[in-house]
Protein backbone atom coordinates (compact mmCIF):
# COMPACT_ATOMS: atom_id res chain seq x y z
CA UNK A 1 0.00 0.00 0.00
CA UNK A 2 2.83 2.40 0.86
CA UNK A 3 4.28 1.82 -2.61
CA UNK A 4 0.99 2.80 -4.26
CA UNK A 5 0.70 5.96 -2.13
CA UNK A 6 4.30 6.93 -2.86
CA UNK A 7 3.84 6.33 -6.58
CA UNK A 8 0.67 8.43 -6.62
CA UNK A 9 2.52 11.21 -4.77
CA UNK A 10 5.38 11.04 -7.25
CA UNK A 11 3.06 11.16 -10.24
CA UNK A 12 1.12 14.07 -8.75
CA UNK A 13 4.36 16.03 -8.22
CA UNK A 14 5.48 15.28 -11.77
CA UNK A 15 2.18 16.49 -13.21
CA UNK A 16 1.73 19.68 -11.18
CA UNK A 17 5.15 21.12 -10.33
CA UNK A 18 6.64 23.95 -12.36
CA UNK A 19 9.90 23.06 -14.12
CA UNK A 20 11.98 24.92 -11.50
CA UNK A 21 13.83 22.83 -8.90
CA UNK A 22 12.23 22.89 -5.46
CA UNK A 23 14.37 22.17 -2.39
CA UNK A 24 11.75 19.84 -0.92
CA UNK A 25 10.94 17.57 -3.89
CA UNK A 26 12.32 16.38 -7.23
CA UNK A 27 12.08 18.63 -10.27
CA UNK A 28 9.22 17.89 -12.64
CA UNK A 29 10.77 16.51 -15.79
CA UNK A 30 10.63 13.44 -17.99
CA UNK A 31 13.35 10.83 -18.05
CA UNK A 32 13.81 10.06 -14.34
CA UNK A 33 13.28 6.57 -12.96
CA UNK A 34 12.23 5.15 -9.63
CA UNK A 35 11.73 1.88 -7.79
CA UNK A 36 10.15 0.93 -4.49
CA UNK A 37 12.78 -0.28 -2.02
CA UNK A 38 10.88 -2.95 -0.08
CA UNK A 39 13.73 -3.48 2.40
CA UNK A 40 13.47 0.13 3.59
CA UNK A 41 9.84 0.80 2.56
CA UNK A 42 10.93 3.82 0.56
CA UNK A 43 10.45 4.97 -3.00
CA UNK A 44 13.87 5.69 -4.57
CA UNK A 45 14.03 8.17 -7.46
CA UNK A 46 17.23 8.91 -9.38
CA UNK A 47 16.92 12.27 -11.10
CA UNK A 48 19.69 12.61 -13.64
CA UNK A 49 18.32 15.83 -15.04
CA UNK A 50 16.24 14.27 -17.79
CA UNK A 51 16.33 15.90 -21.18
CA UNK A 52 18.43 19.05 -21.74
CA UNK A 53 15.15 21.03 -21.89
CA UNK A 54 14.66 20.12 -18.20
CA UNK A 55 17.46 22.41 -17.11
CA UNK A 56 20.91 21.62 -15.80
CA UNK A 57 22.16 18.07 -15.46
CA UNK A 58 21.65 16.60 -11.99
CA UNK A 59 22.79 13.59 -9.97
CA UNK A 60 20.10 13.52 -7.30
CA UNK A 61 18.74 10.61 -5.32
CA UNK A 62 15.39 11.34 -3.71
CA UNK A 63 13.52 9.17 -1.20
CA UNK A 64 9.79 9.21 -0.52
CA UNK A 65 8.49 7.60 2.66
CA UNK A 66 4.81 7.78 1.75
CA UNK A 67 4.42 11.26 3.23
CA UNK A 68 7.25 13.45 1.98
CA UNK A 69 10.34 13.66 -0.22
CA UNK A 70 13.90 13.84 1.10
CA UNK A 71 17.03 14.55 -0.93
CA UNK A 72 19.37 11.70 0.06
CA UNK A 73 22.33 12.42 -2.26
CA UNK A 74 23.23 15.30 -4.55
CA UNK A 75 26.18 15.02 -6.94
CA UNK A 76 27.09 11.43 -6.00
CA UNK A 77 26.43 8.12 -7.71
CA UNK A 78 25.47 7.57 -11.34
CA UNK A 79 26.29 10.32 -13.81
CA UNK A 80 23.54 12.62 -15.10
CA UNK A 81 21.21 10.67 -17.39
CA UNK A 82 17.67 10.19 -18.62
CA UNK A 83 15.55 7.17 -19.56
CA UNK A 84 17.44 4.76 -17.30
CA UNK A 85 15.75 1.73 -15.72
CA UNK A 86 15.39 0.83 -12.04
CA UNK A 87 14.02 -2.12 -10.05
CA UNK A 88 14.28 -3.47 -6.52
CA UNK A 89 16.26 -6.70 -6.23
CA UNK A 90 14.51 -8.43 -3.36
CA UNK A 91 17.01 -11.31 -3.07
CA UNK A 92 19.89 -8.90 -2.48
CA UNK A 93 17.98 -6.03 -0.83
CA UNK A 94 19.21 -3.35 -3.25
CA UNK A 95 17.80 -1.15 -6.01
CA UNK A 96 19.42 -1.76 -9.40
CA UNK A 97 19.83 1.09 -11.91
CA UNK A 98 20.84 0.34 -15.50
CA UNK A 99 21.81 2.38 -18.54
CA UNK A 100 20.12 5.50 -19.79
CA UNK A 101 20.98 8.37 -22.06
CA UNK A 102 24.06 10.11 -20.59
CA UNK A 103 23.73 13.89 -20.44
CA UNK A 104 27.48 14.65 -20.67
CA UNK A 105 28.15 12.59 -23.79
CA UNK A 106 24.63 12.55 -25.27
CA UNK A 107 25.19 8.84 -25.94
CA UNK A 108 23.78 5.72 -24.34
CA UNK A 109 25.12 4.60 -20.95
CA UNK A 110 25.99 0.96 -20.38
CA UNK A 111 26.74 1.07 -16.67
CA UNK A 112 24.91 -0.43 -13.69
CA UNK A 113 24.62 0.76 -10.09
CA UNK A 114 23.10 -0.57 -6.86
CA UNK A 115 21.53 1.53 -4.10
CA UNK A 116 21.82 0.03 -0.62
CA UNK A 117 19.78 2.66 1.22
CA UNK A 118 22.79 4.88 1.88
CA UNK A 119 24.94 5.07 -1.26
CA UNK A 120 25.27 4.04 -4.91
CA UNK A 121 27.94 1.52 -5.90
CA UNK A 122 28.87 0.88 -9.52
CA UNK A 123 28.88 -2.79 -10.45
CA UNK A 124 30.70 -4.47 -13.35
CA UNK A 125 28.69 -5.00 -16.51
CA UNK A 126 29.54 -7.66 -19.04
CA UNK A 127 26.39 -8.29 -20.97
CA UNK A 128 23.51 -6.14 -22.10
CA UNK A 129 25.56 -3.20 -23.38
CA UNK A 130 24.66 0.50 -23.56
CA UNK A 131 20.95 1.28 -23.95
CA UNK A 132 18.22 3.62 -22.78
CA UNK A 133 14.50 3.07 -22.41
CA UNK A 134 14.94 -0.51 -21.17
CA UNK A 135 12.66 -2.04 -18.53
CA UNK A 136 13.79 -3.78 -15.33
CA UNK A 137 11.61 -6.09 -13.22
CA UNK A 138 12.28 -8.53 -10.41
CA UNK A 139 11.41 -12.21 -10.89
CA UNK A 140 10.73 -13.59 -7.38
CA UNK A 141 10.65 -17.20 -8.52
CA UNK A 142 14.09 -17.13 -10.17
CA UNK A 143 15.37 -14.44 -7.75
CA UNK A 144 16.89 -12.38 -10.55
CA UNK A 145 16.30 -8.94 -12.04
CA UNK A 146 15.21 -9.09 -15.68
CA UNK A 147 16.13 -6.46 -18.25
CA UNK A 148 14.06 -6.17 -21.42
CA UNK A 149 14.68 -4.13 -24.53
CA UNK A 150 15.69 -0.51 -24.82
CA UNK A 151 17.43 1.23 -27.66
CA UNK A 152 20.67 2.86 -28.71
CA UNK A 153 21.79 5.02 -31.62
CA UNK A 154 21.40 2.08 -34.04
CA UNK A 155 17.94 0.86 -33.16
CA UNK A 156 15.72 -1.08 -30.78
CA UNK A 157 16.69 -4.07 -28.64
CA UNK A 158 14.18 -6.87 -28.08
CA UNK A 159 16.33 -9.07 -25.88
CA UNK A 160 16.03 -10.30 -22.28
CA UNK A 161 18.87 -10.46 -19.75
CA UNK A 162 18.92 -11.52 -16.10
CA UNK A 163 21.11 -10.27 -13.26
CA UNK A 164 21.70 -12.57 -10.30
CA UNK A 165 23.73 -10.13 -8.21
CA UNK A 166 27.02 -11.21 -9.75
CA UNK A 167 26.64 -11.60 -13.51
CA UNK A 168 24.39 -10.79 -16.46
CA UNK A 169 23.06 -13.71 -18.51
CA UNK A 170 21.32 -13.42 -21.90
CA UNK A 171 17.97 -15.23 -21.62
CA UNK A 172 16.52 -14.42 -25.02
CA UNK A 173 17.88 -12.73 -28.10
CA UNK A 174 15.17 -11.07 -30.12
CA UNK A 175 15.04 -9.18 -33.40
CA UNK A 176 16.83 -5.84 -33.40
CA UNK A 177 14.90 -3.32 -35.44
CA UNK A 178 15.23 0.29 -36.44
Amino acid sequence: MLAAVALLAALTVAQTDPPEQSPDRPAACSGSAMAFDRARETLVLFDGGGRPSCGPARQQTWLHDGASWRLALDGEGPTSRAFHAMAFDEARGVVLLYGGLCRETERTCGDAWVWDGDAWTEIPVEGPGPRYGAVLAYDPEAQVVLLYGGRDELGIFRDVWSWDGEAWTRRWSGYRGL
